[in-house]
């Protein structure tokens, strides 16, 4: 039995870290996953990034075994291939994009189908069995599957707000280097000035949450604020840290303005 699901990244408007509470923008980058389900007991990864094999996504495949033996009558393994076009532990939501992708690929494979909700749960639990999450990302879940601007409390598994978002491109600042999950510090002690950006959100004020965002967590963890305020100063309507970056995006009606600043273009979608 075979099957194909597809997801997208996208880039944080607010992010969860500090209490589970996040908002998350789709962006046009690609996941696809092609999913085999065998009889016997075994999982295969074979992994492309942007055409070139590299490492991603084992974990996850070996959760989807185990969750699709809890929720359906399966008992084999799994082999599968993924295509992404978004560069793993760079903060541009690539893990809840194969997540949502791999979930979907099964489903057709099997011949399941569930609503969209019943998806980004099986995903969210996903990510959570495979230990690639703290939170369970359901906002950066939302925005990969669903697209626009989704706001999502992930401890209570709820869309709080999910609005489509203006087709405005997307520059995004992608370095070389990874930065996993596990390897970032507890912000929670900031959670209140999370809830403020957060419901900045729910009331219109997006782009201000995300700037507000970028600065804030730039502090916390690190990372040259002066990268957001030089994307301001080249035309950015606003610019952040996009999760627990790397990576940084900016939003931008001229993207031409920003290409000494980043390296790739995409798009709200």
């Amino acid at each position: 039995m075979r099957g194909e699901g597809e997801s997208w990244g996208a880039i944080t408007i607010v992010c969860g870290l500090s209490n589970g509470r996040g908002v998350a923008a789709g962006i046009d980058l690609k996941v696809k996953a092609e999913v085999e389900l065998i009889e016997r007991d075994e999982v295969q990864l074979e992994s492309f990034v942007l055409g070139k094999r590299e490492e991603m996504g084992i974990k996850l495949v070996e959760s989807l075994r185990d969750l699709l033996r809890s929720r359906y009558e399966f008992r084999g393994g799994i082999i599968a291939r993924i295509f992404s076009e978004i560069p793993p532990e760079r903060g541009l939501k690539s893990s809840s994009a194969v997540s949502n992708a791999l979930i979907l690929a099964s489903l057709d494979a099997i011949g399941e189908k569930e609503d969209k909700m019943e998806i980004l749960k099986m995903s969210v639990l996903l990510s959570r069995a495979a230990g690639i999450t703290r939170t369970g990302a359901l906002d950066d879940a939302s925005a990969s599957l669903l697209g626009g601007i989704c706001a999502a409390d992930s401890r209570k598994m709820k869309i709080v707000m999910r609005k489509e978002a203006p087709e405005i491109p997307v520059v995004l600042r992608i370095p070389e280097k990874r930065v996993p999950t596990s390897s970032v510090p507890d912000v929670s002690s900031s959670s209140s000035r999370f809830d403020e950006l957060f419901s900045m959100v729910l009331s219109g004020r997006w782009m201000e949450a995300m700037l507000l965002n970028g600065y804030i967590m730039c502090s916390l963890l690190g990372y040259d604020r002066k990268v957001i305020d030089e994307a301001i100063s080249l035309g950015a309507l606003t610019a952040s840290l996009s999760g627990k970056g790397p990576s940084f995006a900016a939003v931008c009606d001229e993207p031409e303005r920003l290409s000494s600043w980043g390296n790739v273009v995409s798009i709200l979608r």
